[in-house]
């Protein structure tokens, strides 16, 4: 493990994916050490530590969101130097929208997907925030035991210790002044596929922030419901380590479909297929594919079962039916049936 910008890295010789982690309040990386552990060996994972705990407990905590936010950033800069996927639970998912949002070329271009986990909407958070001058002002200790006991998460023997309970109160307090303090962020969001994960049985988050989600996004973000609470990763960390591997996958076959089509020239010629044509085709071959009975123009290639390797097949059987080169890159870039049939009808 080695220290990078606020990331714990937990180094894997050969590694062609990182999986960029972002902890909920009141939490730190080792919150996702065993969920870590699950991942394939070709997918190295960051778990960014947010300072005042853990392996920064020396450092003092962040003022506001912005000062956590910033080098949160930064830290990317330096840590997504290959295909990357970026994964934030609560805060956490506050944390990856704002990098999303923000970072610069070229780490940019390496972010392939983005996870929102658990968390209501950027802009309903912003509309919340009060922007208190320091923590423990909107938050007094009951507040906190209470909002520790709510979400779960925490053991109980740490109510039963004094000096633990002062700690996970010290934390929570400074983690719940950042989400107070909360400036939502107008640039642009990177990655081409971005996906919401809930919990069914989640009584933190408020009605509608599917919607929510959607409306601050401009446009539906693949959405993944688990069992369980808000802690879901804790009790169903098999499932969600499965997810996240298969995410890590289609940015790994993002990598290795660019050097595939760099050595390729596509195909020149005719090309009359129609949009509702290229959707019946490639719906017909999404069924072959991945075995099902049934595929919309809105379902999405990868919540359906695909995989990078069937997404190879579901291109050759398109490619064979329209006489026309069509790119790997397409399907992973653009998942949902009805935006790959009009993106392959955009690449004549």
């Amino acid at each position: 493990m080695s220290l990078q910008g606020g990331f714990r890295i937990l180094r894997r010789d050969g590694a062609e994916v990182r999986l960029l982690m972002f902890h909920h309040a009141g939490g730190s990386a080792a919150s996702y050490h065993q969920l870590a552990s699950r991942l394939p060996p070709w997918c190295e994972p960051c778990l960014f530590e947010l300072p005042g705990r853990g392996v920064r407990s020396g450092e003092p905590f962040a003022p506001d969101y912005a000062s956590a936010a910033g080098p949160a950033v930064a830290a990317v800069v330096s840590t997504a130097d290959r295909p990357t996927v970026l994964f934030g639970h609560s805060l956490g998912a506050l944390l990856a929208h704002t990098v999303a949002c923000d970072v610069p070329e070229p780490a940019r271009k390496m972010i392939r997907s983005v996870v929102f986990s658990a968390c209501p909407p950027p802009g309903w958070v912003a509309r919340r925030a009060r922007h208190p001058s320091g923590p423990f002002l909107l938050w007094p200790a009951e507040a906190l035991d209470a909002e520790l006991r709510r979400r779960g998460g925490c053991p109980k023997e740490v109510f039963e210790h004094p000096d633990l309970l002062r700690y996970a109160r010290t934390v929570l307090s400074q983690d719940m002044h950042l989400v107070d303090t909360y400036r939502a962020p107008s640039g642009e969001l990177a990655g081409g596929d971005h996906r919401l994960w809930l919990a069914r049985d989640d009584l933190s988050l408020p009605p509608g922030t599917p919607q929510g989600w959607t409306d601050d996004l401009g446009v539906a973000p693949g959405t993944r419901w688990f069992g369980g609470g808000h802690f879901y990763l804790d009790t169903h960390r098999s499932e969600v380590a499965a997810a996240l591997a298969n995410l890590a996958e289609q940015a790994r076959s993002f990598q290795r479909a660019d050097h595939q089509e760099s050595s390729n020239v596509s195909c020149a010629g005719p090309f009359d297929v129609t949009e509702s044509e290229m959707l019946a085709i490639a719906a017909e071959a999404w069924r072959a594919v991945l075995g099902v009975t049934d595929v919309s123009a809105a379902d999405d290639f990868f919540a359906l079962g695909g995989t990078s390797i069937l997404a190879t097949k579901a291109v050759v059987l398109v490619q064979r039916r329209v006489s026309r080169r069509i790119r790997l890159r397409t399907l992973l870039e653009y998942p949902r049936l009805a935006d790959f049939a009009a993106a392959v009808i955009q690449e004549k």
